[in-house]
């Protein structure tokens, strides 16, 4: 028995975007609200400290994003509210964002996917 079939189509619709509006939300403010614990000019220059400077797959996007002129552009309209966002919002961190949400949905994609093909009922696939 198939999910849509159970749901209509605008439900489903729907779940899928409050789903992609809570992931968004999730990963800026674990980005916004956590204290940083990597010196990002640093890391880029791969002169972190150690455990941080043998990762270096990230390395690549955070140098690109302060260098982009595209990715500056984009950070401007975060500094216009100082009571949305107090910090200035650097490059680097909407590329750490980006990269966090694209990880979280890919995660639950796959977690569902395991669930459907785990379970006979699949009664939990839409949450």
């Amino acid at each position: 028995m198939k999910v849509e079939r159970l749901m209509p189509r605008k439900r489903n619709l729907f779940l899928h975007l409050v789903y992609g509006v809570a992931t968004v939300q999730f990963a800026w403010c674990y980005l916004w609200l956590t204290h940083p614990y990597v010196n990002t000019a640093q890391y880029e220059l791969g002169l972190e400290r150690m455990p941080f400077q043998g990762r270096i797959l990230m390395m690549w996007p955070m140098r690109w994003a302060h260098e982009s002129r595209l990715m500056q552009w984009l950070t401007e309209p975060f500094g216009l509210s100082r009571f949305w966002f107090p910090r200035p919002v650097a490059p680097e961190v909407l590329v750490q964002a980006a990269v966090n949400v694209v990880c979280l949905l890919v995660t639950g994609w796959m977690t569902a996917k395991i669930y459907e093909a785990s379970s006979k009922t699949r009664l939990l696939t839409p949450l």
